[in-house]
């Protein structure tokens, strides 16, 4: 494709769909983000109109095409904006309030714990990990407080079965709870 044709489409499809990629954008982003972003937008596009040209005419005159772009494009930025790029450098007195209590959400929800106090919770929690090595710990983390995939934390700790591995420790943590919770009740009768 020349690029008078590339260029010529391009505009008709800024024209077009102008409003509508400014509309999905400006559902999470404001100001000049949402300008910076409308640019990175339109010049993803317009790298792909050669490609998706070719393989489908029709992609160009339908909204849900564009919706689906921008939305993917979207979620790709989110996720680097986001990401932390140097996990190992956390450290447990870096780990504010707030980290705590949705590692201490997702464990809850995965050891099928009931949530007491919130902070005699995190007091238990941090005794939790210290059942564990700080390697699990770690790991326990980066799939519950940092959502990363299995792949991914198999590839940063040099690792195999990362997700085997996760079902040990709850369950190692499972029996150390559970014996826990006898010694109380033993104690109290």
């Amino acid at each position: 494709m020349d690029l008078i044709t590339q260029h010529t489409i391009y505009e008709e499809f800024i024209n077009r769909y102008e409003r509508l990629i400014i509309s999905r954008i400006k559902r999470f982003y404001q100001g000049e983000e949402l300008y910076d972003l409308f640019q990175d937008v339109t010049i993803h596009i317009y790298q792909k109109i050669p490609v998706e040209f070719h393989k489908n005419t029709d992609a160009f005159s339908s909204s849900s095409w564009v919706v689906t772009v921008v939305d993917r494009f979207l979620v790709s930025y989110h996720r680097k904006k986001s990401a932390i790029k140097n996990i190992h450098s956390k450290s447990d007195k870096n780990f504010s309030d707030l980290q705590w209590d949705r590692v201490a959400n997702s464990l809850m929800v995965e050891l099928n714990l009931n949530d007491g106090d919130g902070k005699q919770f995190e007091d238990y929690l941090r005794e939790i990990f210290k059942l564990v090595s700080k390697e699990d710990a770690l790991i326990l983390k980066m799939k519950y407080y940092y959502n990363k995939p299995s792949d991914l934390i198999a590839v940063k700790l040099n690792i195999a079965h990362v997700n085997m591995r996760i079902k040990r420790v709850k369950d190692y943590i499972r029996s150390k709870l559970s014996n826990k919770l006898k010694e109380e009740i033993n104690s109290n009768l």
